[in-house]
């Protein structure tokens, strides 16, 4: 008599149950369909904040301060990042209520103390 392996049956990302065992684990939450995850993925890129200010960080960088709160790193770091407009009072000045997607906003974290 020829033994079989048990067939895995995936159940989504929180686990596997073997089919026909006893040793079977329900999946405590279901995956997301391809439309569910398109949906998340579309509601996390309209988190668009518009600048309201600047200041320079301890080492002399430049911060964003948006309209939500949050503070967001600005570096012209050629060719990696490419905001010329940062190095001038200026160019800072021209990019005020231009929008920063914030990765913040998206992770629910609390608005940060404004710095002194």
């Amino acid at each position: 008599m020829k033994t079989r392996k048990p067939k895995i049956v995936h159940a989504g990302s929180a686990g596997n149950r073997i089919a026909g065992s006893r040793a079977e684990s329900v999946a405590t939450e279901p995956a997301l369909c391809p439309a569910e995850h398109s949906r998340e993925f579309a509601s996390r890129q309209r988190m668009k904040r518009k600048i309201t200010g600047f200041h320079a960080d301890e080492e002399g960088h430049w911060v964003a301060e948006l309209e939500c709160g949050h503070h967001q790193h600005v570096r012209h770091n050629p060719p990696w990042i490419n905001r010329p407009w940062v190095i001038t009072a200026e160019g800072r000045a021209h990019a005020l209520g231009a929008e920063l997607n914030c990765k913040k906003c998206e992770e629910g974290a609390m608005p940060e103390v404004p710095p002194s």
